[in-house]
Parts: structure tokens; sequence; C-alpha cells
């Protein structure tokens, strides 16, 4: 491997599930009957909602919304804030909530790159899975994109120009959760790309469209004005479904790749959140991730509503976790 620096349903699930599911979840989520540090009249105070990223990012417009959201329905009884702690692609901020005290006032949402991949390429200062997950709100389904003028007009001319000339075809990577299929797509296919890591979908795309590399991997939101302007073609969508936003482009396991990935988006808090807060809390997000104001800032940002709760969030974490690790091990990093 060549390599250079540089669940798409709409909501289907009442709230009232979703509270059942944290009720019915194992006690590594916290609920565990102990002493609650939270109080029985939770919430009394602002409650802080760390995004480990900068603010004016993906996640900080995601996580502005459901705040909102939740301030404007007013029904939790207590207001909060965004606190955004960028720092090590995630890890700064995760870190921070994940050694918060757990009584509710400090929770964190994002993408689970630093939770599922980050540690099984570096050592993170925090036990990933000694968590309470609450709640996903959201899926983004990556695609993989060339120039509009590109000779490639199907994924497979791509793997077989990589496969011609190995190492030879560029292929732009920004966050982590991109790497991955991309080494899934290498070890499947047995095509070896040049792989440039960006700093994020921006700089990534910029550099597909100036010519400086081959192929790329982005968000469906970032390429849709140039798609529609026939700047870029989408080759690929790498979810199990084709994306509602672009139903004419094929998955990849259609094309004939077994590669399939999507990057949950969701909230979480340390390990030992009590049930009344749990409770509290996915019944206020539940909520808000249905209104109105939510759902058209997910649509502009090209992502699906998908409400997944405690107990199946928690399994699907751990299992990605486990793939992460055993893909580095397998292939020398992600």
């Amino acid at each position: 491997m060549s390599r250079s620096s540089g669940r798409s349903s709409k909501v289907a699930v009442a709230v009232f599930a979703l509270s059942a599911s944290v009720a019915c979840a194992p006690s590594s989520t916290g609920a565990s009957g102990a002493a609650d540090p939270a109080g029985s009249s939770y919430p009394e105070r602002t409650i802080e909602v760390v995004v480990p990223y900068p603010a004016g990012g993906g996640s900080d417009v995601l996580a502005r919304a459901l705040v909102e959201a939740v301030n404007s329905d007013g029904g939790l009884g207590a207001d909060m804030q965004i606190v955004n702690r960028a720092g090590g692609a995630g890890v700064a901020g995760t870190s921070e909530v994940l050694s918060a005290q757990a009584d509710g006032y400090t929770i964190g949402f994002g993408p689970e790159g630093p939770v599922t991949l980050a540690p099984a390429v570096e050592d993170v200062p925090y036990d990933a899975l000694a968590m309470t997950p609450l709640l996903q709100v959201t899926e983004s389904l990556p695609i993989l994109a060339v120039p509009g003028d590109s000779p490639y007009r199907s994924l497979q001319d791509l793997v077989d120009a990589a496969l011609a000339s190995p190492g030879q075809i560029s292929m732009g990577e920004g966050p982590l959760s991109y790497a991955v299929p991309v080494t899934l797509l290498e070890r499947n296919s047995g095509a070896e790309f040049n792989r440039i890591d960006y700093e994020g979908d921006a700089a990534s795309l910029t550099a597909l469209l100036g010519g400086n590399v081959d192929a790329t991997i982005t968000q469906v939101a970032a390429v849709l004005p140039q798609v529609e302007s026939g700047g870029v073609r989408v080759l690929g969508i790498l979810g199990e479904q084709r994306s509602e936003f672009l139903p004419e482009v094929p998955t990849v396991q259609e094309e004939g790749f077994d590669v399939v990935w999507s990057v949950a988006y969701f909230l979480y808090g340390p390990d030992g959140l009590p049930e009344n807060v749990l409770d509290a809390l996915v019944e206020a997000f539940g909520s808000a991730a249905e209104s109105e104001t939510f759902e058209q800032v997910a649509q502009t940002a090209g992502l699906s509503i998908e409400l997944t709760g405690a107990e199946e969030l928690e399994s699907y974490l751990s299992d990605r976790t486990a793939m992460a690790k055993e893909l580095a091990e397998q292939n020398g990093g992600l």
C-alpha cells in the first residue's frame, strides 16, 4: 500500500421505544443501580455538549441544530450549550467527555471515528468502550468520486487502472473514516492506490477539481453542486443502499466489490450515567432529531436521519471497534 501525507432510513423509531432500549441496555452502559450523582431532579443546570472538532465543521453544525431544537422545545427543563474541543482528530474532546463525572452535565456528539477507529491506529487516553452510548441520530454514506472529465466511467475502470499501474492511481482521503473503505477496496480488488491524506472534504475536493488526484473519498453533500454542474462524477456509494440524494449512482457492492461503509453520528456520555439521566437525554434528543429544524440541516448536509437506541448502538460500536483493530493489524494500519 502506497501512502503519502499531504443506515439510510427516515425516522421510524418512536421516542418511547428508544427509551425502552435504554432501560434494557446492558450494565456496561451505566444503568447499574448505583448512587445517582445527577440527583432525581436532573437536570438542574446547563448541560455541556462537547463537539470534538472546531466550530463551523459538519459535526458542529449538526450538534448546534440538535441543541437548538432541544432548547426551543424546553421540555428538558434546562438549557444545553455547545463546547468545541478540537484536537487530535477528535481524540481530545472525546477524552474530555469520557473522563467527565457521570452526572449528565457533560456529553459528547460527533462521528464514530474517535471511538471506533482511532484506538486501532494510535494510543488514546481512554477506553472507548467504557462509555454510555445514548442515541445515533444520523448516518453519512461516503462516496467515491472522480473529476467530470475523468477517463474512468465506472469503478471497475478505476480499479483496472490501479491494477495495471500499482501505486500510480492517486486516491484522496480526508478523515480517518475514509481510510477504511479505501483499505477494504484495495483488499477486495487487489488494487494498490497512491493514497494521499487531506485535512478534510474541502481540501480533497479542491485537489480533485484541480487535477491533483485521480479519485477521492468524500461526502455526498460536498460534491452535489459539482455533480449537477458536471465537474464531478460519482462512481459509487459506499453504503448498503443507494443514496437518496444520488439515486442514479450504484453502490460499490452493485459494482461487484464487497465494500460497505457508513459513518454514524451519535451522542454519548461517560460510563455510568444513571437511568433517569439516560431517559431524559434520549427523550430530548429523540424529539429534537424529529424536528423540522434538524431535518432541514441534515438534508442540506446530505445525511439521512437514523435513530438507533442505546443497546443497538453499543453493539454497533463494539463490532466496529473490533473490525477496525483487525483490519489495522492485517494491513499494518488503516
